[in-house]
């Protein structure tokens, strides 16, 4: 929980891949997960990141290919596939409001969905080559934290207008939105 209680341990054996990382719904209400089949929707690869949406609706699970997967919960569905990364993915974030789903891969860039519309194309933001290996929104979700393998955080602006004048004073050039 929040304040760092214990709700419950489970162990499962044995395990048949290995685990990365767990999640929890903010409420504790695990459960929802039990019956989910993710091995449909990803067949010969291995999941390695999961997430889900404050709200308990969706799911979001990353792949070792760079593809990541949402599922609704309520019906335990394949909701869609998002690409655009070339490596696995390290970690899944929802933003607090759940208005964006983002994505940290090896690949060394940081994808970022509306979730008002998962068929538009990523906000890709890449300045460095090293892995991404976690990111954090911010509670306003006016940016995002990103840790790379090479030590550096880097914080990005998710408002298109910060985004490009921060662009802008890097390359010296004038964009418009």
């Amino acid at each position: 929980t929040k304040s760092g209680t214990l709700l419950f341990i489970k162990t499962l054996t044995p395990l048949k891949y290995e685990c990365y990382h767990l999640v929890f719904s903010e409420d504790g209400k695990s459960g929802k997960l039990n019956n989910a089949n993710l091995s449909d929707a990803n067949k010969g690869t291995t999941l390695n990141a999961l997430a889900v949406s404050f709200d308990n609706k969706l799911l979001s699970v990353g792949d070792t290919k760079g593809n990541v997967i949402v599922f609704n919960l309520s019906d335990k569905k394949f909701e869609y596939r998002l690409t655009g990364h070339t490596a696995r993915i390290n970690y899944l974030e929802f933003s607090s409001g759940n208005h964006f789903l983002a994505s940290a891969s090896r690949d060394g860039k940081v994808q970022v969905w509306n979730m008002d519309d998962f068929n538009a194309a990523p906000y890709q933001l890449k300045d460095n080559d090293k892995f991404v290996l976690t990111l954090r929104f911010s509670p306003t979700e006016k940016f995002l934290l990103a840790a790379y393998a090479d030590g550096k955080i880097r914080q990005w602006p998710l408002d298109l207008n910060e985004l490009a004048t921060s662009v802008k004073t890097k390359i010296n050039r004038n964009f418009t939105v």
